[in-house]
């Protein structure tokens, strides 16, 4: 762990764990029989806009 590399990777694997919970909650949330729209507060779309631009960023660095 005394890798910077390890640590770009734990966060990136926390961001698709993130992603991953926002994805199978949008799922849930259509196929229920009265679906409702998923409302996020700010802090909550800057936050998964960082995580999107953290994973972008993780494959197009690992891909160079």
């Amino acid at each position: 762990m005394t890798n910077i590399y390890t640590i770009y990777l734990f966060v990136f694997i926390f961001s698709i764990l993130s992603m991953s919970r926002i994805f199978f909650k949008f799922i849930i949330s259509l196929l229920q029989t009265d679906p409702k729209p998923m409302v996020f507060s700010g802090r909550e779309i800057f936050f998964y806009g960082l995580i999107i631009t953290y994973i972008i960023t993780f494959l197009i660095q690992t891909n160079t």
